[in-house]
């Protein structure tokens, strides 16, 4: 599993370290990828997404605001 971001024109991609199996919870209240710290959260309403430094992935925080960032555009793929 892995995910990406475009930072500053730059492709990154962050690929699971085998640190741990947190890869994707999913209710219908949340998602939540990595952990035990998210590199990514969103709640139900998709209004903001928070992140932390991820063991998961051993990205960074990906957000500008530590409190959380709008959503203003969200694309979902999946590779088969």
């Amino acid at each position: 599993m892995f995910f990406i971001k475009v930072l500053n024109g730059k492709l990154i991609i962050w690929k699971a370290t085998k640190a741990n199996e947190y890869f994707i919870s999913a209710s219908k209240f949340d998602l939540i990828i990595g952990g035990p710290k998210p590199a990514i959260y969103l709640n139900a309403r998709l209004g903001s997404i928070l992140s932390e430094p991820c063991e998961t992935f051993n990205s960074p925080i990906l957000i500008m605001n530590k409190d959380g960032d709008l959503i203003l555009d969200l694309e979902v793929y999946q590779l088969i």
